[in-house]
C-alpha cells in the first residue's frame, strides 16, 4: 500500500510525500532470485522473533526519483522477552553527486555493537 501524502520542499529541493506499508514478507519475492532464499529465512526469523512483519514508512522523493528523506516508527517485541521496544528513525539524504570526506572517530570511541547483543 502506497499513498500520496502531498508536497513539501526540504532543503530547498520539491518532493512528494508518500506514506506505505512495507510486508517484510513479501521483500523476498521482489529480491533477486539468488537471494531470495537466504532472505526468506532471514526475514522468517525477524518476524517470528519481534513479531513484527510490517513496517509504516513514510518517504520524500524529489523529481528525479531521488530519495530526500525517509523516517519510521514501530514497536516490536524484544527477542527473548514479553516486553516491546519502540523505536523510530529518520534519515535525511541531500548533496548527491558531491564528494564526501568521512573522517573516522579515534579507536577508543569506538564500541563493537554486536558485544552489546543479549
Amino acid at each position: 500500500m502506497i499513498e500520496t501524502v502531498g508536497t513539501e520542499e526540504l532543503r530547498g529541493v520539491e518532493t512528494t510525500h508518500y506514506y506505505a506499508i512495507v510486508d517484510l514478507l513479501r521483500y523476498e519475492k521482489i529480491a533477486p532470485p539468488a537471494e531470495r532464499e537466504k532472505l526468506r529465512s532471514l526475514l522468517g526469523e525477524v518476524v517470528e522473533q519481534s513479531g513484527l512483519g510490517k513496517i509504516p514508512v513514510d518517504v520524500w522523493v524529489d523529481e528525479l526519483g531521488l530519495v530526500r528523506k525517509l523516517t519510521m516508527a514501530f514497536s516490536a517485541m524484544q527477542p527473548g522477552t514479553t516486553e516491546h521496544a519502540t523505536m523510530s528513525m529518520s534519515f535525511e539524504l541531500y548533496d548527491y553527486g558531491k564528494d564526501v570526506e568521512i573522517e573516522l572517530p579515534p579507536a577508543a570511541e569506538v564500541v563493537d555493537a554486536s558485544a552489546h547483543q543479549r
